[in-house]
């Protein structure tokens, strides 16, 4: 991102908790293959990722700040007002979830929380909301580990996958985790 537009507080406030890399896409084999796996056929491509590493969004062009807070957050913000009219709870929570918790200095993520402090009698959509938390929690926690594992702090990576199949027994985070910890059954320490 360019020098004239990450400085802005707008936009520091909605990436706070991303991280933005730059990708040369025709420069290296690392950077074509990298452009290859993520289907990027454009320059510059803008792809947003939640802090789990989930692809949430993607544009192109090099809009102006106030344009680039917008079109991180305006097509989830359409999506959740969507699902607010058709009665998707689940949909719903997934979206202003997403926008509450990830974008809470932002007009998108403070409408999303008004929505939200707002139906706080829906119980169903207080569940649904719920679910989605400890399913990006989880996801977070399992990819957590993988970065363990790969700056080869296997102690650490190990616990991490303990603590995973522990508090959350049963779902596809602890199924993963309870596989990856086999390799400590069989490799020598």
């Amino acid at each position: 991102m360019g020098t004239d537009t990450y400085p802005r507080q707008d936009v520091r406030a909605l990436l706070g908790s991303f991280v933005s890399v730059k990708v040369f896409l025709n420069r290296t084999d690392f950077d074509k293959s990298l452009a290859k796996s993520w289907n990027v056929e454009a320059n510059p491509c803008f792809l947003v990722f939640d802090p789990a590493g989930n692809e949430l969004l993607r544009f192109t062009g090099k809009p102006d700040p106030a344009q680039f807070v917008t079109k991180v957050t305006d097509p989830v913000l359409s999506a959740m007002r969507e699902a607010d009219k058709k009665a998707d709870r689940a949909a719903l929570a997934d979206k202003a979830t997403l926008l509450a918790d990830f974008f809470p200095r932002v007009a998108a993520g403070q409408e999303a929380a008004k929505l939200l402090e707002d139906r706080k009698a829906d119980k169903a959509l207080g569940e649904a909301c719920a679910t989605v938390r400890a399913g990006r929690k989880r996801s977070l926690a399992y990819k957590q580990a993988g970065l363990l594992m790969q700056r080869n702090r296997m102690t650490e990576y190990e616990a991490a996958l303990k603590k995973i199949v522990a508090e959350w027994p049963g779902t596809r985070e602890a199924g993963l985790a309870t596989e990856d910890l086999k390799q400590f059954e069989t490799t020598p320490r």
